[in-house]
């Protein structure tokens, strides 16, 4: 599989920590416009559609339990893949009302899950509030709001428009009923470059 197909949307959260812009992004599925309000896609064996801009504030509250005290979060986007390219569709302002702790300065983290066709999308988080370098594969006990942030992207969370419920891979599969495959912190070159760590 190469790039994303047409008519797919993406998610884009931008925040912004100790004045370097990070963004994290989620593929969702079949972005279309119902009256005023963009929709998209639920995973099927639940089905309907959800509010695009409930998905992203979702997003962005399971980003929120593992970023640090002080990262602000920018304004959500909705795009649609077209012909042309990334077409922008919607924007909406979200919140993270879970900040804690202190910045991993120039670390990033990766949570890799598996979809229903056993590809491996990931959510990539920047400067995050976690301890790195560090692997797991288990969903749980993790440490500081790793568990929680795990959990919206399982069948296990509470937020009404979570990622398990909306995210898809760049073709449109939605996640695994068991999708979670691992989280993984490291530090990045490019980040401590810019911090003046390396």
């Amino acid at each position: 599989m190469s790039g994303p197909v047409i008519g797919i949307g993406r998610i884009t959260i931008p925040y912004t920590v100790s004045g370097l812009v990070h963004e994290t992004r989620m593929y969702v599925s079949n972005p279309h416009l119902s009256g005023s309000d963009w929709l998209i896609d639920v995973r099927p064996d639940v089905g309907g559609t959800a509010d695009w801009a409930d998905a992203a504030q979702n997003l962005s509250e399971a980003m929120s339990f593992i970023l640090a005290t002080g990262v602000t979060p920018g304004t959500a986007i909705l795009e649609e893949l077209g012909a042309t390219g990334w077409i922008p569709r919607a924007t909406v302002t979200v919140t993270m009302p879970n900040l804690s702790g202190n910045t991993n300065v120039a670390a990033q983290l990766t949570a890799t899950f598996r979809d229903t066709n056993f590809t491996r999308p990931k959510i990539v988080v920047m400067e995050h509030n976690q301890v790195a370098p560090f692997k797991t594969t288990s969903p749980t006990g993790g440490a500081g709001g790793e568990d929680s942030f795990i959990a919206e992207f399982t069948i296990s969370g509470s937020l009404p428009a979570r990622p398990y419920l909306v995210m898809t891979n760049q073709h449109e599969f939605f996640l695994n009923t068991s999708p979670f495959v691992s989280f993984t912190t490291t530090y990045n070159r490019k980040l401590r470059r810019a911090r003046g760590l390396a």
